[in-house]
């Protein structure tokens, strides 16, 4: 077995490493005060750092404006493609017989057309993405830049130290150039993510004026696609419904195209009112000794009572039969809103 002493030449390196930094703080602290940055970065020689390929490629904003490029080329060949296909397809719709069909065609082409600009919107809007990453990414260059030196200057400074030792003018050089170069990492960070904050807000505020304005002109030709539909097949209007489209005039329609009497509607319930009057008014009649048969109406005692109540009831049944008349004579003027409150009220009945 191996002892602590027969090590490895790779954990020799390193163990040497480390004690040398040790020595080199101990000894730093105590001839010199420094500040909390350089104290940090000196602790950092105790640390191995990773490379960037095990850790993996960092994604920086010239990445993005390259993908956006790729992007934006693809776009244009699918929307040279796409306007091809509409083209063929106004070509072939002319020559279609029937009008219906080649009127609710055409719309469908119109909102195809529409679906195509607004593609077509959304890149320049990419570009106008790219065009604000622009200073992101000079920026993202100079502080690479500068971490590639804070490495350097470091690898420098423990080379000095090992050379001419922590009191040497060499040393406090280095120690100088590594608090200017900290401190310009700093800058250049705080003024990257002001860049960025900056152009990312104009991006947005670019994209929510997009999308409202894309949205209003889609559900406009949408609308006019679906009033088509809905007047060349009653039945899709269900499936307008489904999406939340408009109601509009279309639906109008159908409710008064669809909508029964409102007389043959109630006629089932005034039948039923004029043998319930018809029920109670023959035991009045008879002194409120007549019951019926199953029971339901039995009148006893006080027949004298109803036969002076009498004049009030049918003057009642009156009015009552006279406002449904009114009101049956008024259903062709109502709005159709007020007729499908009406139906949907009388499924309660």
């Amino acid at each position: 077995m191996s002892g602590p002493n027969n090590l490895t030449p790779v954990n020799s390196i390193f163990e040497h490493r480390r004690e040398t930094a040790s020595l080199l703080l101990n000894a730093y602290a105590l001839l010199r005060p420094t500040t909390a940055v350089v104290m940090r970065m000196l602790n950092k020689l105790n640390v191995t750092r990773s490379s960037s390929t095990e850790s993996g490629k960092k994604i920086k904003a010239s990445d993005i404006q390259k993908l956006i490029d790729k992007f934006c080329r693809r776009q244009r060949k699918s929307h040279d493609s796409h306007k091809a296909l509409l083209l063929a397809l106004e070509d072939w719709l002319a020559d279609i017989p029937s009008h219906s069909t080649s009127e609710m065609a055409m719309e469908l082409v119109t909102l195809m057309e529409e679906i195509s600009s607004l593609h077509a919107s959304h890149s320049e809007l990419l570009n106008g993405l790219k065009v604000q990453l622009g200073s992101v990414a000079t920026r993202e260059v100079r502080q690479h830049t500068l971490l590639r030196k804070h490495d350097q200057l470091q690898r420098s400074h423990e080379a000095v130290d090992m050379k001419h030792g922590p009191q040497s003018k060499q040393a406090a050089m280095v120690v100088d150039e590594i608090e200017e170069n900290e401190y310009n990492l700093k800058l250049i960070e705080q003024q990257l993510a002001r860049s960025a904050n900056t152009g990312l807000t104009e991006v947005s505020l670019e994209y929510l004026k997009w999308f409202q304005s894309a949205f209003y002109n889609l559900r406009k030709k949408s609308n006019n696609l679906a009033n088509i539909l809905r007047e060349n097949e009653a039945a899709m209007i269900g499936s307008a419904r489904t999406f939340g489209l408009d109601s509009g005039k279309a639906f109008d329609d159908h409710f008064s195209s669809a909508k029964l009497s409102l007389a043959t509607l109630l006629e089932p319930e005034l039948q039923r009112i004029g043998a319930v009057a018809a029920a109670v008014g023959g035991t009045a009649l008879y002194g409120g000794k007549r019951s019926d048969s199953d029971g339901t109406s039995m009148l006893k005692h006080g027949g004298n009572r109803n036969i002076h109540t009498e004049p009030k009831r049918e003057v009642y049944e009156s009015r009552h039969d006279s406002h449904f008349a009114e009101t049956s004579m008024r259903q062709a003027a109502w709005p159709e809103n007020e007729m499908e409150g009406l139906f949907k009220g009388m499924e309660g009945w």
